[in-house]
């Protein structure tokens, strides 16, 4: 019977995890990279691996380093594909459960003539198609984690695990994105499990399980992978204790680089590594050593405070509670030894584009979670007995509650098409089929996934061929129109009107909001020569104080985003004055940014001189090019 309630408990905590990260699986719409992951599981569709071409464009993601000087299109390749076009940036495990959802759900790569989709239902039907393997894997990875936990510290630590795992917002986040994240996780949890119980038990059966997890752990995340090496050499001192040690250690050694090595040599992987400079070589050391523990502030606290109190029992522990302190040996090893050595791999082998200070929990997270939950499950099973099977899970959740580490789910809201792509924005332009359309580096994926057209960042295109393509250049950006739009909401504009004595009716002020939302970025091309349409409106005296707050909180948080989304290796040394400074400096970091700023940016003189599109409430700005640049009329100069 309590067996059978036990395994209820479970799989409801576990049934309620996965429906917090299922929430998102269609909402909000895909950021870059997991558009890229979407669009790499589409090309296993037709060539069979993943590869760096989409609707019969190259894929570009990445920081550009790799200079292409015969092609009269494109000044750059992208390292994230080597020069068979494979991608090798990213495990393909991960990409393969993807092109198999897709299938599944119907989704086939692009085909001429292309057909946009046009629906909300089919927009979110893509989005779900490339979310849906991280949903599942995230419900494995609580099972795998719980076990983890039980099998280190026992039955409160793995029900206080469990509880932190299903409802922290990190591994929510993490477990829902069309990416490697929610796979590596549970591998992760999978091989700690595994070399604890080869460590302890050293069977040959051990040893089996455990190379599998190894093998599809190479195939997903690499640096994980380098860390679950170091993490097995680090357990031979428990290794050497069991019989035949050395002939599992040989066998396991020689398979596991009989289906490792070929990879790696098909796909050039080690010239790769030379291509893409290291994080740690424009690292400010050693004080960018500590950033990641002051945000993780909190947690390094709790950890100081088991420390101590795991001292404390030790210590002052009874007889009766000693070989429970011995059996908490290697679990506490094996998990603290896996933390210094991820976060050391992480910070000293990252490729620097991909050195976010936040990203470092991917590998960190899991032995973090279970070291958490150990922290409120010991002292508790020491004092309360049984008790501690519920006292500690409901410390620990009021403590991550506390800290900010629980946030409900509150996926963002879409209802309509155009969230996704502004494919009838795009149609009602009437383009011809030689139209070329480009995005800023990052939309460009997302774009073409949900619109079937060729979308292209525009950072490796030559200026030479946008100022002479003869046909359309199409330009799609991001408008700021939703996020703070609130600040200038009809209400509040109708109250300002009422204020000066105008009458302002409600259907008005929800036209006047939209296009108020949409002002700064249409003021500032129209001060380029940009052809607005529709044209820049005055804006009413009574809504001008409402629309300079609007500026001031757009400009305070833009800061803040451009402080906190750039890797600290490529920020070092550059002003990010706003959005476009910030991408200009991520993707043309080795290849002198400064020189293409304002006028010198490649696409300025074909778009100064454009049209500009801005529907009332719309996500996106399209710009349309339908001429060649004329050397008679040039742009004025810019700095933005």
């Amino acid at each position: 019977m309590v067996l059978r309630r036990s395994l209820i408990w479970l799989l409801g905590l576990i049934l309620l995890g996965t429906l917090f990260r299922a929430l998102y699986l269609v909402s909000p719409a895909l950021w870059v990279d997991e558009a890229e992951s979407a669009i790499n599981g589409l090309s296993i569709h037709g060539r069979g691996v993943p590869v760096g071409e989409y609707l019969g464009i190259p894929v570009f993601e990445n920081t550009l380093i790799r200079v292409n000087d015969t092609d009269p299109e494109y000044a750059f390749d992208d390292a994230s594909y080597n020069r068979d076009g494979l991608a090798i940036y990213h495990g393909w495990l991960p990409l393969y459960a993807i092109a198999a959802s897709q299938w599944l759900f119907g989704i086939e790569p692009g085909q001429a003539p292309l057909q946009a989709p046009r629906s909300l239902a089919e927009m979110r039907w893509r989005t779900a198609a490339a979310r849906l393997p991280a949903v599942l894997f995230s419900a494995l990875f609580l099972w795998m984690i719980f076990l983890l936990a039980r099998t280190a510290f026992g039955e409160p630590a793995a029900w206080t695990t469990l509880v932190a795992a299903a409802f922290s917002h990190s591994l929510v986040w993490l477990g829902h994105q069309a990416r490697y994240y929610s796979l590596t996780l549970l591998l992760i949890a999978t091989l700690l499990f595994l070399l604890m119980r080869l460590a302890r038990q050293g069977r040959t059966r051990d040893y089996l399980l455990a190379l599998p997890v190894y093998l599809m752990l190479f195939y997903t995340h690499l640096l994980s992978f380098f860390v679950a090496v170091l993490c097995f050499a680090a357990l031979l001192p428990w290794l050497m204790r069991h019989r035949f040690w050395l002939p599992h250690l040989i066998g396991f050694v020689i398979l596991g680089l009989m289906l490792t090595v070929p990879w790696l040599l098909h796909t050039d992987y080690l010239a790769y590594l030379g291509e893409i400079p290291r994080a740690w070589s424009l690292l400010r050391l050693p004080e960018d050593l500590f950033v990641y523990p002051a945000l993780k502030a909190d947690l390094m606290a709790l950890y100081a405070v088991g420390m101590l109190i795991l001292a404390g029992v030790w210590w002052l522990g009874h007889a009766r509670h000693r070989q429970d302190q011995l059996d908490w040996i290697l679990p506490v090893y094996l998990l603290v030894t896996w933390s210094l050595v991820a976060y050391f791999a992480y910070l000293f082998l990252l490729p620097a584009p991909s050195f976010f200070f936040n990203r470092v929990s991917l590998v960190l997270l899991v032995p973090g979670t279970v070291l958490a939950a150990a922290v409120f499950a010991y002292p508790a099973q020491r004092l309360l007995g049984r008790y501690a099977l519920v006292v500690a899970p409901i410390l620990c959740l009021v403590f991550l509650v506390a800290v900010d580490r629980v946030r409900w789910p509150a996926p963002v809201y879409i209802d309509n098409a155009e969230t996704y792509a502004p494919v009838n924005q795009l149609a009602a332009l009437g383009l011809s089929a030689s139209a070329r359309y480009y995005a800023p580096p990052n939309d460009q994926l997302p774009l073409s996934y949900y619109s079937n057209r060729p979308f292209q960042s525009i950072a490796p295109i030559r200026k030479t061929f946008l100022d002479r393509w003869p046909g359309e250049i199409v330009f799609v950006e991001r408008a700021v129109t939703k996020p703070y739009a609130e600040i200038i909401n009809p209400a509040l504009l109708m109250s300002a009107a009422a204020l000066a004595g105008e009458s302002l009716s409600e259907a008005d002020a929800k036209q006047l909001s939209s296009r108020l939302a949409s002002w700064p970025e249409r003021a500032l091309a129209a001060a380029t020569g940009a052809r607005l349409v529709p044209p820049l409106e005055p804006v009413p005296a009574y809504a001008r104080p409402l629309l300079e707050i609007y500026e001031a909180v757009l400009e305070e948080d833009t800061a803040a985003w451009l402080a906190e989304e750039m890797p600290a290796p490529i920020r070092h040394d550059y002003e990010l004055r706003n959005a476009t400074d910030w991408w200009r400096t991520f993707f043309y970091r080795f290849v002198d940014p400064e020189s293409r700023r304002g006028a010198g940016a490649n696409y300025y003189q074909r778009l100064c001189r454009a049209e500009v599109y801005v529907e009332p409430g719309s996500y996106w700005k399209v710009t349309l090019s339908r001429q060649p640049v004329n050397a008679s009329d040039p742009c004025p100069s810019a700095d933005k």
